[in-house]
């Protein structure tokens, strides 16, 4: 099994809903309040695989510790070739387990493609 996909980026992750605010707490974009806690539990994860399916993707947040800490896959595909866009979104459970699967995901490569 390879390790990672020949040629492929790292993956990056990117919290779906409104932007983080700045260090400075500008108040532009219409982030979170400066101070509350970052209650987003979707991730949106790029620079998936093309060859990864939903049940890949599975299996691998499974191996890396997320086991039932998610419950919503979305992966969107050609509908031509089945190929999935090269991008995710995953829905979990809490805040903190987004949290730490962006942290274990960003930069990622250990994609383990047969």
């Amino acid at each position: 099994r390879q390790t990672s996909a020949p040629g492929a980026a790292p993956a990056r992750t990117q919290t779906a809903g409104a932007p983080r605010p700045t260090a400075q707490g500008s108040g532009k974009g219409g982030g979170a309040r400066q101070g509350a806690p970052d209650r987003r539990t979707t991730l949106m994860l790029r620079n998936l695989p093309r060859e990864y399916t939903r049940e890949s993707l599975c299996g691998l947040l499974d191996a890396v510790g997320f086991a039932r800490l998610y419950d919503f896959i979305y992966i969107p595909h050609n509908i031509e070739t089945h190929a999935s866009l090269g991008f995710c979104f995953v829905n979990f459970v809490t805040p903190a387990d987004a949290q730490r699967a962006s942290e274990v995901f960003d930069g990622f490569q250990q994609w383990g493609l047969p």
